[in-house]
């Protein structure tokens, strides 16, 4: 009798999850094109290099609402994890192999249907370096 109640509790836990999960995904984003334009900060950067900024574009679906870094910090094995969805706003980890070491990032950004805003803070060992990336994207097609 208490195994039927285990798994019957089991049963009810993962539909609850699952039933999160499919919920935290309806973020107000559509999907398609987008263009992404990122402006780096970093504390002791020499003049003029402040703001620093990239525009690509990017295609964004629902089940994929988090923006790939352009920064070439981000480049090599990387691994986003712990996608977070709350609300309009999806958060993020990202950790990359480097030869310095790993270097991690998290993320942040909030929709507004076809635009939106938010920071990428990226922490580089041995430097004692974090580096902000402000993100403004806005929805301009759909994907190719």
């Amino acid at each position: 009798m208490r195994t039927k109640w285990v798994l019957m509790l089991a049963a009810v836990m993962m539909a609850v999850l699952a039933g999160q999960a499919i919920a935290g995904g309806q973020v107000n984003m559509k999907p398609g094109k987008w263009e992404i334009t990122s402006a780096m900060q970093m504390p002791g950067m020499p003049a003029g290099m402040s703001g620093m900024s990239i525009t690509q574009t990017q295609c964004l679906k629902d089940d994929a609402p988090v923006p790939e870094d352009p920064s070439p910090t981000q480049q090599g094995n990387c691994q986003t994890k712990d996608v977070r969805v709350e609300g309009d706003t999806v958060s993020w980890k990202m950790i990359c192999d480097s030869e310095e070491g790993k270097i991690t990032s998290s993320g942040r950004i909030t929709y507004h249907g076809t635009s939106f805003e938010g920071a990428v803070q990226t922490n580089i060992p041995g430097q004692n370096l974090e580096i902000t990336n402000q993100l403004k994207g806005r929805w301009i097609g759909p994907c190719d």
